[in-house]
């Protein structure tokens, strides 16, 4: 299953974003968050830190309910128009970073990694992108 854009929107989902107690590693403070990208299937959550000017890559977290399970800088490369609906995307990634329990499951969480950049698409809106690549490092263990 892939992930699917889901708002934050209803006392119920604000209660479960809540629930993660996400730390943002760019400011050290409790995330707020509009938006995540949700994997039912693997209890997977993805979502976007900040970042994304020229000097600071995007920064992007994977986690389930308990807590950060890999954390990704990456840089977006992009062509075409986004009202043609026509972007043509390349994600490189140039950190992956996974807690050294979970080494037995890096190789998933890269490819779940892989996967959530896939249906987030340019900037979160896979609706005008017409296809995204996404170049990944090995993933460091921390």
């Amino acid at each position: 299953m892939t992930f699917v854009r889901e708002m934050i929107d209803s006392p119920e989902r604000v209660a479960k974003f809540k629930s993660f107690a996400l730390v943002s590693p760019l400011s050290g403070d409790l995330w707020n968050a509009t938006r995540w990208f949700v994997n039912l299937e693997r209890d997977l959550y993805f979502v976007e830190f900040g970042g994304g000017g020229p000097e600071i890559p995007f920064v992007f977290g994977l986690a389930n309910a308990d807590g950060v399970l890999l954390q990704a800088h990456a840089r977006r490369e992009s062509i075409g128009e986004f009202q043609e609906k026509n972007i043509e995307l390349t994600w490189n990634v140039s950190t992956i970073r996974i807690p050294r329990r979970l080494a037995s499951e890096a190789g998933m969480l890269s490819a779940q990694l892989r996967d959530a950049l896939t249906s987030y698409g340019s900037l979160g809106n896979v609706e005008v992108t017409k296809s995204v690549r996404v170049v990944l490092p090995t993933p460091e263990l921390v």
